[in-house]
């Protein structure tokens, strides 16, 4: 393990039980929940352990993600594929609407 990691380990872990300090209630499995934080990505780090997976497994298969990624940083490369975040949303199949509600 280098120190990269472990530092950064370390503090992913720390900001994501911060988030979870917050009452978070899940009676089922995709259920409803009072709160839902989805750790996209850490700069470049690949993170693969049993109880955190960065960048989120399935980034690439969410166009509702992709699409505000590609709007806001839209050369930004996903350290698993190797893709902008533009060709990995002109890569989406999910056909879903995106809105923007602002």
């Amino acid at each position: 393990m280098n120190d990269e990691w472990a530092g950064g380990r370390g503090q992913v872990g720390a900001e994501r039980r911060g988030a979870y300090a917050h009452v978070r209630e899940r009676k089922e499995r995709w259920g409803p929940r009072t709160l839902d934080l989805d750790l996209l990505y850490y700069g470049d780090m690949i993170i693969a352990e049993a109880d955190l997976t960065i960048p989120h497994p399935r980034i690439a298969e969410r166009k509702f993600i992709l699409t505000p990624l590609a709007e806001i940083a839209p050369l930004y490369v996903d350290p698993v594929s190797g893709l902008t975040a533009n060709a990995m949303l002109l890569a989406c199949e999910d056909n879903s609407q995106v809105n923007r509600s602002v």
